[in-house]
This record gives structure tokens, sequence and C-alpha cells, in this order.
């Protein structure tokens, strides 16, 4: 995750608008979830699992976690962005049950009123997760 780490001014700016959630194991961080309310949806902005615990299912329970906040806020969907390249990425996020909403980068920028501008970056697609009436196990 150290390639991740972001310097003074993105904390002081971004702090507020996020929520962060951290997963341990051993008193190590083990992963790491950020979300942001987007309306009907919420928006996963990073979903981490350090390379020495991945394997352990961990992203599974960071995205279970997500989807539980979710739900109990009453929200429609999840959302993220991830890059086709990634192709590790995409079968994790397919196999949790996400489907792509956007894959071009107009229709990524389009998604409720331009929302997702701000963390645009070209050829990333925008996931979505439904979130259903049943309770998320």
């Amino acid at each position: 995750m150290d390639q991740h780490d972001v310097d003074d001014n993105w904390f002081a700016e971004n702090f507020e608008e996020r929520e962060f959630w951290t997963l341990e194991r051993g008193g190590d961080v083990a992963g790491v979830l950020t979300l942001q309310d987007a309306g009907r949806a919420l928006y996963l902005g990073y979903v981490y699992v350090h390379v020495d615990h991945v394997g352990n299912r961990l992203g599974k329970r960071l995205l279970e976690h997500a989807r539980r906040l979710g739900w109990h806020r009453g929200k429609e969907e999840l959302v993220l962005l991830v890059h086709p390249e990634a192709e590790w990425a995409v079968r994790a996020y397919e196999k949790f049950g996400f489907e792509p909403l956007c894959t071009s980068d107009e229709d990524v920028l389009a998604w409720n009123g331009g929302w997702l501008r701000e963390y645009f970056e070209c050829g990333f697609h925008l996931y979505r997760y439904p979130l259903r009436d049943e309770y998320p196990s």
C-alpha cells in the first residue's frame, strides 16, 4: 500500500469527504477501504489489501463491509472504478457480483451528473454492485 501514500495537501483536501476503514491482522494494517456518498450510490474509492495478506479473502471482507454499510444507508448500489488491464481486480470484483456500468471515458464522466470528474483517469471503467432488498450476508 506504500505506493498509495498521500501527502499532507491531499489529506487536508480529501479527508473530510471520505470514510476510511482499515482491516487489521496481527497488529498490522492488512487492508484499506474508503467510501464516499454519491447520492443513490456509495462510491468505493480505495479497496486495497497489503501484498502480505493477499489470498486470505480480506478483499472480500472489505467489499462485504461496504455492502452492509450501503444497504443500511439505503443506497441502491456500490460503484468503483477499475482499469480493465488490472485483470486480477476485474476478476475479483466480478466474482463478488460487480458488473460493468460505463466502459467509455465519456460515459464514466457523465455518470451521476459528472460526479466522478475529479477522480477520472482515462481508460478506467465504472463498475456497479446493485444492492438488493435482502439483507447482505
